[in-house]
């Protein structure tokens, strides 16, 4: 029971944190995990998910209903991936709030992020999480920076998102709902 007030984006992430750090090992049995899967610490596996072979996961994990993650992908917790969402081989997430039906291919790296429902994040699509400054990151809200009060945040994708292969994105950008980026876009 505990209350947390969620008025900007980058709270859900703290939301996030506060759930999934709090898990013990769960798995539903008929979730599959292939051979050579690493599990260091708690992960939460609703049914039906798929964990394809030489997938690494470190720390709390949630897996909603039906989500693959294929081969080699790399999961640092607190990461919370929603039902139906497809993560890809190679792919990189780490502290980040994935939404249902979603999908991340090929050898993507999403850090501290936000992503939306029935998103496609085109492949080789990367976000920066940090400043070079070391300063906290600031997010454009109603044409005005405000500051997130940290120092790691990533994408702010919401629903229906698709990025173009090789999309690079700044750290606390937002793409709005319906949005796209052309093939290798950098979004400043």
């Amino acid at each position: 029971g505990r209350w947390i007030s969620i008025g900007y984006p980058w709270d859900l992430l703290r939301a996030n944190d506060e759930i999934i750090w709090k898990y013990t090992e769960n798995i539903n049995k008929w979730a599959i995990i292939e051979p050579n899967v690493t599990i260091k610490w708690n992960i939460y596996l609703e049914e039906w998910v798929i964990l394809k072979s030489g997938t690494y996961i470190e720390w709390n994990v949630y897996f909603g209903k039906w989500a693959i993650i294929w081969p080699n992908a790399y999961i640092r917790g607190n990461t919370s991936i929603g039902e139906n969402s497809k993560i890809g081989a190679f792919v990189e997430l780490k502290n980040s709030y994935i939404g249902e039906s979603t999908c991340i291919p090929h050898l993507s790296y999403f850090w501290d992020s936000i992503i939306g429902n029935n998103s496609n994040m085109g492949g080789w699509t990367k976000v920066a999480n940090l400043r070079h400054d070391g300063t906290n990151i600031r997010v454009m809200i109603k044409n005005k920076l405000v500051d997130s009060g940290r120092r790691k945040l990533g994408a702010i994708a919401w629903d229906n998102v698709h990025t173009g292969i090789g999309t690079l994105i700044y750290p606390g950008r937002i793409l709005s709902t319906d949005s796209t980026t052309l093939p290798g876009e950098i979004v400043k």
